[in-house]
């Protein structure tokens, strides 16, 4: 079975461009509009950057750069990538919309802030990121998240 490489900055800027796209949707707010911004998605990709580096000094066992013993390209197994781009999000990302949780309590949960944030839950779990999707869904319930 062959394993391709798989740069997560791509996967990063699709999911934050979804994101803003259904932010960009709300528009009672003062902070108008709440998005996330170049530089906390550079802090988001620091930190993936920071894990692939580890990732390959703790695997290097005298191979040369960017290959695994045997000569074959080092590769993190899917469910590595997934969790390491899921807690960049919900890390970097998410933290950022959490002044909608406070138009949240006010407009209730049927207002268009809970519409807006629960819009950005489909997107996350349709990306499989489940711990971004389940902070996101307490912010649309009026919960603020660290």
């Amino acid at each position: 079975m062959k394993q391709i490489s798989i740069s997560l900055d791509g996967p990063l800027a699709c999911i934050v461009e979804e994101m803003n796209n259904v932010l960009k949707s709300y528009s009672k707010c003062e902070t108008c509009p709440v998005e996330a911004t170049p530089g906390i998605v550079a802090d988001a990709l620091r930190f993936l950057v920071a894990a692939k580096a580890i990732h390959e000094l703790a695997a290097s066992d005298n191979a040369p750069q960017g290959e695994a013993a045997g000569g074959q390209p080092r590769v993190w197994p899917p469910g590595k990538l997934l969790y390491l781009l899921d807690f960049a999000v919900a890390t970097y990302i998410v933290p950022q919309l959490d002044v909608l949780a406070g138009y949240v309590q006010v407009e209730g949960r049927e207002g268009q802030a809970a519409q807006t944030l629960t819009e950005v839950v489909k997107k996350l779990r349709g990306w499989g990121l489940r711990a971004s999707a389940e902070l996101v869904e307490k912010l649309s319930q009026g919960f603020n998240v660290p």
